[in-house]
């Protein structure tokens, strides 16, 4: 997807209507009823049309007045929470701050903080924050949390505050992909006491992990529980937060390919969006619905729902829905070979994109624009556009889109029947691959571990705490008690056991792990082709080392690599293992992929011949036997692992310098 929508943005939105209610309060004067009746009426329709109403002037004679009378608050009696309510507006006005505002709105937070209002600074820190995430800058929220946290007076705070401030720090590493580190994170938030909007929120920040990192199913848990929550919670803030969550759902359904749940949740969201008037739900919804009616074919249907969705945009001033919604009318017919209007689309996008300065989606239309030309044939044209891309991507460091960027380089260059470039952009996407497959590997075993960890101590908290109880009882000669007690523990003991046996095995593996020793490291094949191994490495993947080892031994002494067809899945069967756990491995302790992997051992056999025979078979003989195939593959690879060339060594071999 093009563009990442938050949902915090959406509820911060939604909080425009539901803080409009009239309060009413009893007087004892008539006339001083019918003065607050038309006040109430006047306040509501202010609130009423706030994000269309109040101007950027009128924004920014609000914060500056927040600010006089900051100042003059140690001559007044005005509280804190009188000024932190005042907060509210601010932040429903949050899409009229621009840099003047904000720099309004930091000295406000930096004359709080002189008169020790620590909640009211960071409060505004939250505002601030929440502008960055709307604008697409989650990094410096990041920054600017680590900044607050080492702030004296963070501790002083209570857990609701705290809890807002690591929301943001959760939305921000969804934000930039960084789901996994969400994840492990959450437990040091759980740990705080949160309000129950703020758990509802936790839990759908968690979801929205899940599902980027892959784990749909545990994304249909959390947003299940997040509905249960808010059933118990009926408030009308909850309602978007409903809608939303069933747009949610119906995403992962749609990526679960089951089409007619996945509709069934969407239309659910919009009819709580037509019911209550959530436009910002509701374009979100209808975009998503076109997705799905291209991804079944059904073009008419989408683009009916691409452009209801536009059309909202429009009305709200959301340039960021317009452009994903135009992205995604580009995408629908380049699909339909309609290239023409394919590339119109995407030019609307860039011009678009190129205002925000968004170099990650600016990378996505120049990959989608080359598309578009490659599918025209125009493949100069389409090259150019996607070297731009991933020159961005490579400054950018994001591993997933530059794979996709390599890929299509690999289909161009495959069309301009360029088979070695091709080859080069296959190799490096896969490299990228087995790097991302390998790190995921150890962010899945650390999490286990830590899992291990916790539950661990929770059981010796737990056995500690029946161990105390057990003394109690044995000091007041209660026998019969301490005789149930006993039993008791016995069965829960059993019951224990039974339940946690895998995490007793776990523990197993870790202390076999800390019994190894330096001898006991198999390093002598090893150390002849690859740098000497990281101990903890070796012991934080064991599996995988035994493997690997095993694999050096069955290609060194049986000379595997001299065939010149020899491949991954061939080495798999050998092992009796699968090709994704042989690619791990080879990648975890040699840092290589499989081609180049083997071809280091064809080098090194090369080299020997070289020596071996003085000169007296050619080369094309010693290639041959090295289990090379191809000559321009033999120099390439034997000039990057070498540094000289074939012709080269063999003078220095003949010269004696070799």
């Amino acid at each position: 997807m093009l563009l990442h929508n938050e949902i915090r943005y959406a509820q911060n939105t939604f909080f425009i209507v539901v803080r409009k209610r009239v309060k009413y309060v009893d007087a004892k004067r008539r006339i001083s009823l019918l003065l607050l009746f038309f006040w109430s009426l006047f306040a509501f329709s202010a609130l009423a049309s706030f994000q269309e109403a109040m101007t950027e002037q009128e924004a920014e004679t609000y914060i500056q007045g927040f600010i006089q009378d900051l100042t003059k608050s140690n001559k007044s009696n005005k509280t804190e929470n009188e000024f932190i309510s005042r907060l509210d507006i601010i932040h429903q006005g949050i899409t009229l701050l621009d840099e003047y505002k904000v720099s309004l709105l930091k000295a406000a937070a930096d004359e709080a903080y002189n008169q020790d209002k620590f909640r009211l600074f960071f409060s505004i820190k939250g505002i601030l924050n929440d502008y960055d995430l709307s604008a697409n800058n989650p990094r410096a929220v990041l920054s600017r949390l680590d900044r607050l946290k080492k702030l004296d007076a963070y501790s002083l705070l209570d857990d609701s505050v705290r809890v807002e401030l690591e929301i943001d720090r959760l939305l921000s590493w969804n934000n930039l992909f960084e789901s996994n580190k969400s994840i492990n994170y959450l437990a040091t938030v759980e740990a705080l006491q949160a309000t129950a909007e703020q758990k509802i929120r936790l839990i759908l920040t968690t979801a929205e992990a899940k599902a980027n990192s892959g784990n749909l199913s545990g994304a249909v848990e959390e947003y299940s529980l997040a509905l249960d929550l808010i059933a118990s919670n009926e408030a009308d803030l909850n309602i978007s937060q409903k809608a939303l969550i069933f747009n949610d759902l119906g995403v992962i359904y749609q990526e679960l390919n089951d089409y007619d749940k996945a509709l069934a949740y969407y239309e659910q969201g919009l009819a709580i969006s037509n019911e209550h008037t959530l436009l910002e739900v509701e374009k979100r919804i209808l975009s998503n619905k076109g997705i799905l009616f291209k991804n079944i074919g059904q073009y008419e249907l989408a683009l009916e729902n691409y452009n209801k969705a536009i059309e909202l945009a429009l009305n709200l001033n959301d340039e960021y829905t317009v452009a994903q919604n135009l992205y995604n009318m580009g995408n629908l017919y380049l699909e339909q070979k309609k290239f023409d209007l394919a590339s119109n689309y995407f030019k609307q996008v860039e011009e678009i994109v190129v205002q925000w300065g968004q170099d990650r989606e600016y990378s996505l239309v120049l990959a989608m624009r080359g598309a578009v030309e490659m599918e025209s044939k125009n493949y100069e044209k389409a090259l150019e556009f996607m070297l731009q891309a991933l020159e961005i991507q490579r400054q950018l460091d994001d591993p997933m889109v530059m794979i996709q960027v390599y890929e299509k380089l690999q289909d161009l260059k495959e069309r301009q029947k360029d088979f070695e470039n091709a080859l080069m952009y296959h190799e490096l996407a896969e490299t990228l691959k087995d790097s991302i497959d390998a790190q995921n590997q150890r962010i899945e075993l650390q999490k286990r571990e830590r899992e291990f960890d916790t539950q661990r101590a929770e059981l010796e908290r737990r056995l500690l705490e029946k161990m105390v109880l057990t003394q109690q009882i044995r000091n007041r000669g209660l026998t019969i008690i301490l005789v149930t007690v006993i039993v008791f523990l016995i069965i829960i003991r059993f019951y224990q056991r039974r339940q946690f046996g895998a995490e007793k095995k776990l523990l197993e593996y870790s202390i076999r792990l800390s019994r190894l020793t330096e001898p006991n490291l198999q390093l002598d094949l090893y150390s002849v082709y690859f740098e000497r191994p990281n101990r903890n490495l070796i012991e934080q993947n064991k599996p995988l080392w035994d493997l690997f080892n095993n694999m050096l031994n069955s290609i060194v002494n049986g000379k595997l690599y001299a065939d010149p067809d020899f491949n991954v899945t061939e080495l798999a069967k050998i092992m009796k293992s699968n090709t994704r756990y042989v690619s791990s491995a080879i990648n975890t302790f040699s840092g290589l992929s499989f081609n180049h992997f083997v071809n280091r051992f064809r080098i090194n056999e090369s080299k020997k011949l070289m020596a071996q025979y003085d000169l007296n078979k050619s080369l094309e003989q010693i290639m041959e036997e090295s289990g090379f195939q191809n000559r321009a593959t033999f120099y390439r690879a034997f000039k990057n692992e070498v540094g000289v060339t074939p012709n080269e060594f063999r003078q220095k071999i003949k010269m004696g310098v070799g």
